[in-house]
């Protein structure tokens, strides 16, 4: 949901989590990363997706 833009608020509203907890793992997801900010967030998951798509196609 990151890499299509979610705000946190509409991830926690999706998982009926709190929005804190979606907070906190956006923060340690960007800490992990390096990213810088948001946007970069969202391309790290843009990536991922890619590379799971690839790897389900090559079985």
């Amino acid at each position: 949901m990151v890499g299509q833009g979610a705000t946190s608020k509409e991830i926690a509203e999706r998982f009926g989590i709190c929005l804190k907890t979606v907070e906190v793992h956006r923060a340690n997801l960007m800490k992990k990363l390096d990213a810088a900010n948001a946007a970069c967030l969202a391309r790290w998951a843009v990536i991922a997706e890619q590379m799971d798509r690839d790897s389900d196609n090559a079985s």
